[in-house]
């Protein structure tokens, strides 16, 4: 049934979802030129404009009045402001606000009225859980199983707007007049758009923040039930205080309510926070924080967060965080981060981070990543990393990477790497390194500028420089200094040489022109057995296509009439070499080589006489009583294959 006609009522019937857009409703900007108009005219116009409807008791709007009004780029709310002159206060509800008498002809002491009905569907069936919220004196209770209730408030004034709400059906504002005492039925009309449980049961989202697991936890279900009916009103409290969600100065508006400042001395459950949230244990906010939140435990928020939040133990943010995050154990943000994060165990962000995060054990970001990200064990990256990341143990980054990584043990980036790695162990990147790897032992990269490992360096293009006991690369342009450096595309020669200690070497030259190494073994035709092991590096000089010049330093063992030397016999020789090229590979090697040998004269005695003997004609030579040493001018000879 409908309310009787004694009754002024005015029923919209509307069918928002998002307090968000409820929000901006007095905010937007809106033009009317210049000219006379009726009260009503102009209210008519601002809801055609701002795209939106009022709500209000047509005895409060004289329309025998006519006054000149014009606006340009002014906000609805400054509109009615110039139109009331303050005699009307607004309240919004989804897509309409409410107009209320505002003027000082009501009452200055409050009376207590009770509000009674019953909320059906179009074939007279009860809904249970429906949600009836008084919008002028912010109170708010739920219909039972057979769809009727009974709303106390305390009020004032003798009007005021009564919203009636439940998910998954339109929502319905009236203006209601106290003194008349008349019942409230209503009937509901289910939304075409949205799938609907069965009468009486609440409709359970998982994606919806009331009915995450932790927000079950804390709170009574039918505050949640009351908040998720509710969500399209937009208010706000100047103060709340609470022991736990149902037992708080909000009364039965938890999580459909703002606060300006917010105290719960136990756990917390509001719609948002404007100023000030402090817990003994956990705040729950469905909306937005602003400025500073405070918890013994963990601060949950499914809106935004701008300011400050501090959790013993954790914080949980299902929308933006702008400002700075500390929690105990760990800190987890569902959008982007702009600020500072800090955790003592772990920091969880799935979207975009700009700014510093530290923990001490992990931090994890899945979108991209700008500033700097240190871990006291490991860091993960999934987007793209501008910055600097150092962690004790491991830095992972799948995206392509812009800026330092340090790590006790291993960096590794998936795609491109614009910058420094450095490492105690192994550095990796899989796709192009422009810039370098500093290790203590193993680097790896697609391309590099300059790798440096106590170990291995390997890349399929070296631009720059290699230096470790072992470098591989496919391509170089550039040198690879250590023990052993193979370029798959360098400059890789087998070569037989002679010299005047050992006439038949074999050589072999590793490398690229700019350095290469050099392996030998040589043998001395004789009745004795005479041979030896050579190891070098060189550079070779291009001249043109036919001449080139190389300079080569080597060492060699020799083993006199024996397999091998239990005491090592060293000479060195430093050659200068003319190579020309005969024909395609083949080239001929001659050239002078200084050598040189410094050695214990009692030992390997038979090695010494022979190397003394060697070349009669030395420029230094000096024995003393067990030392003896000698410098010479020889020869090379040589002929690549």
């Amino acid at each position: 049934m409908l309310l009787k006609t004694k009754i002024f009522i005015f029923i919209f019937i509307f069918a928002s979802n998002y307090a968000s857009f409820a929000q901006t409703l007095l905010q937007k900007q809106i033009s009317i030129p210049q000219s006379e108009y009726k009260i009503t005219e102009l209210l008519t116009i601002i809801e055609q404009k701002a795209n939106f409807r009022f709500s209000y008791n047509s005895n409060l709007v004289d329309n025998s009045t006519i006054i000149s009004y014009s606006a340009k780029n002014k906000t609805v709310e400054e509109c009615l402001n110039d139109i009331f002159n303050n005699s009307v206060k607004y309240k919004t509800s989804g897509k309409y606000i409410i107009l209320l008498d505002n003027s000082n002809q009501q009452n200055d002491q409050k009376q207590k009225f009770v509000v009674q009905g019953k909320i059906t569907t179009s074939d007279d069936k009860p809904i249970p859980n429906v949600s009836i919220y008084d919008v002028n004196n912010q109170q708010s209770t739920i219909t039972k199983d057979d769809g009727t209730f009974s709303l106390t408030v305390n009020s004032a004034d003798d009007f005021s707007g009564l919203s009636i709400g439940k998910y998954g059906f339109l929502d319905t504002a009236i203006i209601y007049n106290y003194t008349l005492n008349e019942p409230v039925n209503i009937e509901l009309k289910a939304k075409d758009t949205v799938f609907l449980t069965p009468i009486g049961k609440q409709y359970n989202n998982d994606d919806d923040f009331n009915f995450l697991k932790y927000v079950k936890s804390f709170v009574p279900e039918n505050v949640r039930i009351n908040s998720q009916n509710l969500n399209h009103i937009v208010d706000t409290k100047a103060f709340q205080i609470s022991l736990i969600p149902g037992i708080s100065s909000n009364l039965s508006n938890f999580g459909v309510l703002k606060n300006k400042v917010s105290i719960n001395v136990l756990i917390g459950y509001s719609r948002g926070v404007e100023n000030f949230e402090l817990a003994g244990l956990i705040n729950i906010d469905k909306e937005d924080v602003q400025w500073l939140q405070l918890a013994g435990l963990t601060n949950l928020v499914g809106g935004n967060v701008n300011g400050v939040q501090i959790g013993g133990i954790a914080n949980a943010v299902n929308g933006q965080v702008n400002g700075f995050q500390a929690g105990g154990i760990a800190n987890f943000a569902k959008d982007e981060f702009s600020g500072v994060q800090t955790a003592g165990i772990l920091n969880f962000n799935t979207n975009d981070f700009d700014g510093a995060q530290t923990a001490g054990v992990i931090n994890t970001t899945i979108g991209d990543f700008d500033g700097t990200q240190i871990g006291g064990v490991t860091n993960f990256t999934f987007g793209k990393f501008d910055g600097f990341q150092c962690a004790g143990v491991l830095n992972i980054a799948f995206n392509q990477f812009n800026g330092t990584q340090i790590a006790g043990v291993l960096n590794a980036t998936k795609n491109n790497f614009n910058g420094v790695q450095i490492s105690g162990v192994a550095n990796f990147v899989a796709d192009t390194l422009n810039g370098g790897q500093i290790s203590g032992v193993w680097n790896v990269s697609q391309t590099s500028n300059f790798q440096i490992a106590g170990v291995l360096n390997t890349t399929l293009n070296n631009k720059g420089i290699q230096i470790a006991l072992f470098n591989y690369a496919d391509t170089s342009s550039g040198v690879s200094i250590g023990l052993i450096s193979f370029v798959r595309k360098g400059y890789n020669k087998p070569l037989i040489s002679a010299n005047e200690v050992l006439n038949l070497n074999f050589n072999f030259h590793i490398g690229t022109e700019k350095f290469y190494n050099i392996f030998s073994i040589g043998y001395q035709p004789a009745k004795e057995l005479i041979w030896g092991l050579g190891y070098g590096f060189g550079h070779k000089i291009n001249f043109n296509n036919w001449a080139n010049f190389d300079i080569e330093l080597t060492t060699k063992t020799l083993n006199y009439n024996t397999l091998w030397n239990k005491e090592w016999f060293v000479y060195s020789n430093l050659a200068f070499i003319w190579d020309f090229r005969i024909k395609n590979n083949i080239s001929l090697y001659l050239g002078p080589t200084i050598n040189f040998y410094l050695r214990d004269k009692t030992k390997n005695s038979q090695t010494l006489e022979y190397l003394s003997s060697t070349y009669n004609y030395p420029i230094y030579h000096k024995e003393g009583n067990n030392l003896y040493s000698k410098s010479w001018i020889g020869f090379y000879f040589g002929l690549s294959l």
